[in-house]
């Protein structure tokens, strides 16, 4: 894919392509192929990233929200972060425990 993903707009093309190349789509949309699609509409998708591509995603689902489907609205998205954050968080929370029961002393 030659997409500029440091975009909204590119993370956005990014997505659908890959549901495109992948043949999974609203059963609503035109150019949905009953023959070879897969609808999405009770589904979910999960998608990895860093938290700048959490952000741009929140921001185009926020915009969408007045579209009719949910696949144009991109309530299929459910965002995890990436493995790094969770170390981080984790580092954070025994940070915290530890600096806290120094004090508690």
């Amino acid at each position: 894919m030659n997409i500029k993903q440091s975009t909204t707009d590119g993370n956005v093309e990014v997505m659908e392509n890959l549901l495109r190349q992948g043949g999974i789509g609203d059963q609503n949309s035109d150019d949905f192929n009953k023959d070879h699609d897969i609808d999405m509409s009770d589904h979910i998708l999960l998608v990895h990233g860093d938290l700048l591509t959490k952000e741009r995603l929140d921001t185009v689902g926020g915009s969408r929200r007045i579209e009719t489907t949910p696949k144009n609205c991109l309530q299929y998205v459910v965002f995890l972060p990436r493995l790094f954050h969770y170390k981080m968080a984790c580092a954070d929370a025994l940070f915290c425990n530890q600096y806290q029961s120094h004090f508690d002393l």
